[in-house]
C-alpha cells in the first residue's frame, strides 16, 4: 500500500493538563486516524510508556482492541498502529513513512525526521513547566518554518469512542 504525502505535514499540538490523560489521548487519537483510513506510528518516551500504551490499545474498548505491534514489525502491511521507543534509525524512519501517514511524536523527535509524514501530532504538557516551555519552542519552530500548525484543547479528543 502506498501513501500519498503532501509537501508539508499538518502539525497539531494538543494541550494536556493532567499527566494521566496523555496515554488515553494518544490511544483515542490513534483510533481516530485509523477510523479515517490512516496508519499511525507512535513514538514512546520510554519502555514504561510503551508498555502502558500497548495495554491501553488492547483495552481501548471492552469489546475489541486496536491492532498494533512494536516497530519494526515483519508484517507491517497487516496492522494500522505501531509503537516504538526513540531513537529510531533513519532507515527505520524511512520505512515507517512509507507505511504510516501519521506520527504521534514525543519531545525528543527531531523536526527534520518528522516532515515526511502527512500529519504530526505533538503534545503541550501543561502540567509540567519545563515540558510546557519545550512544547512552545517546538510549536514556534514548526510555525516559523512555515508548516500549518494548530493547537487543540484536550477536550476536543473523544476519550469515550469505541473501536
Amino acid at each position: 500500500m502506498s501513501i500519498e504525502y503532501t509537501d508539508m505535514p499538518e502539525v497539531i499540538f494538543y494541550r494536556v493538563t493532567q499527566r494521566e490523560r496523555k496515554e488515553p489521548m494518544i490511544c483515542a487519537l490513534a483510533q481516530e486516524r485509523v477510523r479515517a483510513g490512516g496508519r499511525v506510528l507512535i513514538c514512546c518516551e520510554d519502555e514504561g510508556q510503551r508498555a502502558k500504551l500497548d495495554e491501553a490499545l488492547w483495552l481501548q474498548d471492552p469489546t475489541s482492541f486496536l491492532p498494533h505491534a512494536e516497530w519494526p514489525f515483519a508484517q507491517r502491511h497487516l496492522l494500522p498502529i505501531f509503537l516504538y521507543c526513540s531513537p529510531i534509525s533513519p532507515i527505520e524512519l524511512r520505512d515507517a513513512v512509507g507505511i504510516c501517514d501519521t506520527l504521534i511524536a514525543i519531545p525528543s523527535c527531531q523536526m527534520a525526521d518528522m516532515t515526511a509524514f502527512a500529519r504530526v501530532i505533538d503534545f503541550a504538557d501543561l502540567y509540567d513547566p519545563k515540558r510546557r516551555e519545550e512544547a512552545l519552542t517546538r510549536f514556534y519552530a514548526w510555525r516559523d518554518a512555515g508548516y500549518p500548525t494548530t493547537v487543540k484543547e484536550e477536550s476536543t479528543v473523544n476519550l469515550t469512542q469505541s473501536a
